[in-house]
């Protein structure tokens, strides 16, 4: 696979916003084209090559493709925005909504990356070595087209709103998640590898959110249904036991909310509601 090789070559004082920072705007292009590629730095456009020292060779094939952008590119938004192929790795800290739309290929980060992280993504697989913001795999304020496909995978902790209007496809956070993970959602799976905040599966019509550490409560509009040995994500299988949840009951929802039983010892009145033993 050839690279081409994007290295900041500024700090940056304002956002960029640089949509055509992916491989579908890249492949087949020449690198002077590359550099003259237009994106917008606060309220002036500029050229690609204004902020990075683009080398490598040009690649006719998308699925030859292989971008790595070198430094803090944390100011830069859209990032791989509509790719359909391709890998990107990001060798610092990057920006909002990348991987925004993405339709397949790969993406990498070895730092932290911003909110609306695989914002509406479709396919593809987006891995974040450090923590990210809010909105991961969700939709626009005012929209409701969440993530729809793919693989995202979070190794540090995330913000708030994880999968908000999700409607297929896997998110996995290996560390924390704030708020509201799985609000509105619909379809797919949420994977939280440690502990949450409050409130998940707010307005939740379907799909399934595994939260493997702690809780301090669930919405009243959940109602318990039993006590899971196991819990899947995709062919995964965690070990539990689990509390098994099904909600949200204020939109008629059938989503699934798994709780680890251990640790969770404010939810162990759920068991008198269960016509069993445990």
């Amino acid at each position: 696979m050839a690279e081409i090789t994007f290295k900041i070559n500024k700090i940056l004082r304002v956002p960029v916003d640089s949509p055509d920072l992916n491989p579908d705007s890249i492949v087949g292009k020449s690198l002077d084209e590359i550099r003259n590629i237009e994106i917008w730095e606060g309220n002036r456009k500029i050229n690609l090559g204004e902020i990075f020292d683009v080398n490598g060779e040009q690649v006719d094939k998308i699925e030859d493709l292989s971008i790595r952008v070198i430094g803090d590119v944390s100011k830069v938004k859209r990032i791989g925005q509509n790719m359909s192929g391709g890998n990107i790795q990001i060798d610092g800290n990057a920006g909002m909504y990348l991987g925004n739309k993405m339709k397949d290929g790969s993406i990498i980060v070895s730092g932290d990356a911003g909110s609306w992280l695989g914002a509406s993504m479709l396919g593809g697989r987006i891995e974040v070595k450090g923590n990210t913001g809010d909105f991961v795999g969700a939709s626009y304020r005012g929209k409701s087209e969440g993530m729809k496909g793919g693989m995202i995978l979070i190794h540090g902790d995330a913000g708030n709103e994880i999968g908000c209007w999700m409607k297929g496809g896997t998110i996995q956070i290996m560390g924390s998640s704030e708020t509201y993970p799985g609000m509105h959602m619909k379809n797919g799976t949420i994977y939280i590898d440690k502990n949450c905040l409050c409130r998940a599966g707010a307005q939740m019509s379907g799909g399934k959110i595994i939260i493997n550490g702690k809780i301090p409560e669930i919405l009243p509009s959940f109602a318990i249904e039993s006590i899971r040995g196991s819990a899947r994500i995709d062919k995964e299988k965690i070990q539990g036991p689990f509390y098994l949840f099904v909600g949200d009951g204020n939109e008629d929802g059938e989503g699934r909310l798994y709780v680890r039983k251990e640790g969770n010892d404010d939810l162990k009145y759920c068991e008198d509601y269960l016509d069993m033993e445990v």
